[in-house]
């Protein structure tokens, strides 16, 4: 899956919170201009 999937079709993901995870270099490089929250090294989620 890539994001303009995610960004195309929001009502296929029946979620209150998304975090974004694996992102190549491009995407890492645009962290800033995403709505979702995205992952990093240390990040702790809770549930």
């Amino acid at each position: 899956m890539n994001y303009s999937d995610i960004v195309e079709h929001p009502e296929d993901f029946d979620a209150n919170r998304m975090i974004l995870t694996h992102m190549d270099p491009i995407m890492f490089a645009h962290v800033d201009t995403v709505l979702q929250d995205c992952a990093y090294d240390g990040l702790v989620v809770s549930i």
